[in-house]
């Protein structure tokens, strides 16, 4: 049951992360056709980095915490089945 709300988070923050970083471009380049003054790039600008500080990269982060969540039990057994397995031999 762990692995699974594992799972789900994991692939949550990476739906999240990715659209948002998409969004970027699309934000970006919707403020450069705006007037010549700079007021929408500088919003846009502002924005982009609030997406940035508040989502994605909170995102990334959980997304590399519930990976190496998901395979650690794996890599301990792994590492416990060759240390058992080097013990055996002569």
């Amino acid at each position: 049951m762990l692995f699974l709300a594992l799972k789900f988070v994991h692939i949550l923050c990476a739906i999240l992360a990715v659209g948002f970083n998409s969004a970027y471009g699309l934000i970006l380049g919707r403020a450069r056709r705006g007037g010549l003054d700079g007021r929408e790039m500088a919003f846009a600008l502002k924005t982009v980095k609030l997406m940035d500080d508040r989502v994605a990269n909170p995102c990334y982060v959980l997304l590399g915490a519930t990976g190496v969540s998901m395979i650690a039990p794996e890599l301990v057994f792994i590492g416990v089945a060759h240390h058992a397995r080097r013990r055996r031999l002569p």
